[in-house]
């Protein structure tokens, strides 16, 4: 099985596939690339050599391979950092033909320095550094159906690429269960530490016992300062508590985070009345965003660091369509006509403030889920919404600063 993978590259070959290889199959795989395969993130380990293999098919470590005794493959990049080469050199032939002579032009161009053609001393394109949130209504975060076992590891996989992930609706009273075997999930997938900060419960007034809280999974490198939840903003009370944090990233930009979760349709009135309200009170008073600058004229004024301001999650409706939102100083990511959940309905939303939105390079993407969790159809699946991500580029800033 392991020189089946190995002989197509591992093509096809994700962290779900991997993990159901035998041990000594899969350890084959892993010497194969050179990869530790003692680790305890063997697979994550594998995943990153994966990409810097060349097209010529690998074989396993023990098998007969006098054939290339004499012109063995060079080593991988001891890390995913490390930056692949552009050029591949391939084998020359046993007998190379003859070369044909060819006129030398003009003016021969220099030769490449051997250095730069491996991209170890010239860099041409400048990677620019990036900041990944993915946040999803999980649907009670159902990690112990058998059933959805494999689909949550294909999820798990897809967010594992985030710094940050949050997820609403989840059960406050098996919290602590779940949240753990998603960390772990994560850990596992990722080969990389991540930590769990959970809210405060939450409900509407008639749930006294079906609470739920917002969960929040960073991972290494990823500092949270401090979190709380928002119980009530201008004075109305708001139902799924949305959990706000602050946190800073390994270059030290500074965000003030909010995964949010707001009434359904069926409760259109309440749900755009607690929408306004807390956009409202978050533009407008610093104490709804943790104290911090709304606005780079605001972070010059009081001698402050930026902060990017981010809310993200599941609004049920498209937030510039509600009553009195249109005008607050957001830029919204996801338009109103891309779906987000099991009906077809955009429901799930990132906000980023205006001047953020203004400095940085952002863009989102909706992982849809092939079969999303369907109440009316029977259909079984991880959650009925869509997860959603963000990018944040630190792409280069101009010279001078727009006013705001």
């Amino acid at each position: 099985m392991a020189e089946k993978a190995l002989a197509c590259n591992l093509k096809g070959y994700g962290p779900v596939r991997l993990s159901k290889l035998p041990d000594d199959e899969l350890k084959a795989v892993a010497v194969a690339l050179h990869v530790d395969p003692s680790s305890t993130s063997v697979i994550a380990d594998i995943l990153k050599a994966k990409r810097f293999i060349s097209s010529k098919p690998l074989r396993p470590a023990n098998a007969d391979n006098a054939d290339n005794a004499d012109n063995a493959d060079a080593p991988l990049p001891s890390s995913a950092s490390e930056c692949a080469p552009a050029i591949s050199e391939a084998a020359a032939p046993a007998t190379a033909p003859p070369a044909a002579p060819a006129a030398a032009p003009a003016t021969a161009p220099a030769a490449a320095p051997a250095t730069a053609l491996a991209g170890e001393s010239t860099m041409v394109v400048v990677k620019q550094p990036a900041f990944k949130i993915t946040a999803f209504n999980s649907y009670k975060l159902r990690m112990g159906e058998k059933s959805l076992a494999e689909q949550w590891l294909h999820v798990i996989g897809e967010m594992s690429t985030s710094n940050v992930v949050m997820a609403s609706e989840v059960p406050y009273a098996q919290v602590d269960e779940r949240a753990s075997t998603m960390r772990h999930i994560l850990e596992q997938v990722s080969g990389c530490s991540w930590t769990t900060t959970i809210s405060q419960p939450s409900g509407t007034q008639n749930e006294k016992s079906n609470k739920e809280v917002h969960v929040v999974w960073a991972r290494d490198g990823v500092k949270i300062k401090k979190h709380r939840t928002l119980q009530q903003a201008n004075g109305v009370r708001l139902d799924y508590a949305p959990f706000q944090f602050a946190a800073e990233d390994s270059h030290g930009v500074n965000y003030i985070m909010t995964s949010v979760h707001f009434p359904p349709e069926s409760r259109k009135a309440e749900r755009d009345r607690q929408i306004s309200a807390f956009l409202t009170a978050y533009a407008q008073t610093s104490e709804a965003r943790m104290e911090t600058p709304f606005t780079s004229k605001g972070a010059r004024d009081g001698k402050l660091k930026e902060t990017v301001h981010i809310i993200g999650g599941d609004f049920n409706a498209f937030p510039p369509h509600v009553a009195h939102a249109e005008c607050i100083p957001f830029s919204t990511f996801i338009g109103h006509r891309v779906a987000t959940s099991a009906g077809m309905r955009s429901h799930d939303h990132f906000m980023v403030n205006a001047d953020s939105a203004d400095k940085y390079l952002i863009g989102a993407d909706v992982i849809q889920l092939a079969t999303p969790h369907n109440s009316r159809t029977g259909q079984s699946g991880v959650s009925d919404h869509f997860p959603i991500s963000l990018t944040i580029r630190y792409a280069a800033q101009t010279r001078t600063t727009a006013t705001r």
